[in-house]
């Protein structure tokens, strides 16, 4: 047990010590290049990411769960025609990428949070060179998780990654400030496929040790794909989304604080996510055991204790927001009311509880699937409809409504569907 909590503690500070690095990174792209650099930063890492999951159509997430099952059960052959069946969707997925990136540079006024001519064109191909290799660090990395090599799957990719873009842009302002964003954008790229290379390493080294011939399961890939592609897209990756919708309406400048708002959010969240990591095994083996008031219990102090960190990390924001937020330069200054709209999706999940994990431990991901869908919709046309009055803090009202009320709606799911009621006052009640 010890060492499975030290395991758990360093990954945990690798993740925290690589988001930190990204937000430093962000420092002195803003510092040194300025908002328009760092704005092609902040689109070409959403688009990517996002990009990512499409190409590999949500084989991402559940390769996890797949790859556990069949290295429990000793069917190696699986296992491989998995790995292939991944590999093989990314590849496929190149063409319909590069034929994208061609529509995209034919419209010049799609994107006002891009500013237009090289930089444009930079981003787009920056975006068709880190999206293959973000797709492979997730799928790779799902994989290696999988096998319960955790280490070897985040390591590269969670403080590795991070450290080498630090590292570059540092130097890279350091030898040519004020230089093109495409050098940033390179440097970029080169860390992405480096922290891909030694995943790829490693999950080649496991696959060497359960030799056996591939053998395919596609129909049940197949039908397990649409649902939790939904999900990675659209719960995992609803920073990136939001980013990438607000480049459609705003200016480079606003792109670049709302990517550094989302920075500190990020940061911040780390807690709830370790609250989380600790309580929501306990949680689900309580209900597989049909423990309700065991589980009621738990989910009332990872609530209390997700409530409790959400309004001290809220009360901090506010307090050194502002001197954090001026470190990045003038543009950067007046995002306070930003950066605690954005926050407040820590209270929203803390008070709904952890409704998403008991629902996905139910197998009850397209009640899932169907709230997610249904919120992004609403973060669009609320997004679109504020902006005119409100600026860029629009698209963080539109994130916080549209969280709280996915929140809200499994919550609700949860309790009817399956009688378990994880917010505040329904684990009070119990």
């Amino acid at each position: 047990m010890l060492a499975i909590l030290t395991r758990l503690s360093v990954l945990t500070l690798a993740r925290i010590g690589g988001a930190g690095a990204v937000l430093l990174a962000t420092l002195v792209i803003a510092r040194g290049f300025g908002a328009d650099a760092t704005a092609a930063y902040a689109l070409a890492v959403s688009a990517s990411g996002v990009l990512a999951v499409l190409m590999l159509a949500g084989f991402q997430a559940f390769a996890q769960i797949l790859t556990a099952e069949y290295a429990a059960r000793g069917q190696d052959g699986l296992l491989r025609g998995l790995v292939r069946a991944g590999l093989r969707n990314l590849l496929l997925a190149c063409l319909p990428v590069g034929a994208g990136a061609l529509l995209v540079l034919g419209m010049p006024d799609a994107v006002p949070g891009l500013s237009a001519g090289a930089l444009r064109t930079q981003v787009v191909l920056a975006v068709c060179l880190i999206a293959p290799g973000v797709a492979l660090t997730l799928f790779n990395g799902a994989v290696l998780t999988g096998l319960q090599r955790p280490g070897e799957a985040q390591i590269a990719d969670s403080l590795g990654r991070p450290l080498l873009i630090l590292s570059f842009v540092a130097l890279l302002a350091l030898a040519a400030p004020g230089a093109s964003a495409g050098w940033i954008l390179a440097g970029l790229a080169v860390a992405v496929w480096s922290a891909a290379a030694v995943q790829g390493y490693f999950l080649c080294r496991a696959l060497r040790a359960r030799p056996a011939p591939a053998v395919s399961d596609s129909r049940r890939w197949w039908s397990m794909a649409p649902p939790w592609l939904t999900i990675a897209l659209i719960w995992e990756y609803v920073i990136e989304l939001h980013l990438l919708l607000a480049s459609l309406i705003a200016a480079p400048a606003e792109i670049a604080l709302l990517h550094v708002c989302f920075r500190f959010r990020v940061l911040a969240g780390f807690g709830v996510r370790s609250i989380y990591l600790v309580f929501q095994p306990k949680i689900l083996a309580a209900q597989a055991r049909e423990d309700r008031a065991a589980a009621r219990h738990l989910i009332g102090l990872t609530n209390g204790l997700s409530v409790g960190y959400a309004l001290a990390a809220f009360a901090g924001l506010w307090l050194v927001g502002p001197f954090f937020l001026s470190l990045f330069g003038p543009e950067f200054a007046g995002g306070l009311p930003l950066l605690l709209v954005l926050c407040g999706t820590f209270l929203l999940r803390a008070v709904f509880g952890p409704a998403l994990s008991v629902l996905s431990g139910a197998g009850r991901q397209r009640e899932i699937v169907v709230i997610l869908v249904l919120s992004l919709p609403l973060s669009a046309g609320l997004m679109f409809a504020l902006y005119p009055a409100l600026g860029i803090v629009a698209a963080g009202i539109a994130y916080t409504a549209s969280t709280g009320f996915a929140a809200g709606a499994m919550w609700w799911t949860a309790r009817r569907r399956l009688g378990i009621d994880c917010a505040v006052w329904g684990a009070r009640a119990g």
